[in-house]
């Protein structure tokens, strides 16, 4: 049996933030593409984060 391959999935929403738009529907939607074994790296100003208008709400 093959073992599945990893896809490592980037996006980069920082341009979203600049432009002072709300990337969580595009993260969203990323997310809902994704598929098991997929990895989404979320390039993000980490100050954004720890703000609480990221991930960790």
């Amino acid at each position: 049996m093959l073992a599945k391959q990893t896809r490592i999935v980037e996006l980069d929403v920082r341009p979203y933030l600049r432009q002072k738009l709300e990337p969580f529907q595009l993260i969203m939607d990323q997310v809902k593409e994704l598929e098991t074994h997929d990895v989404l790296v979320l390039h993000a100003p980490a100050a954004w984060l720890d703000e609480g208008k990221g991930l960790r709400q």
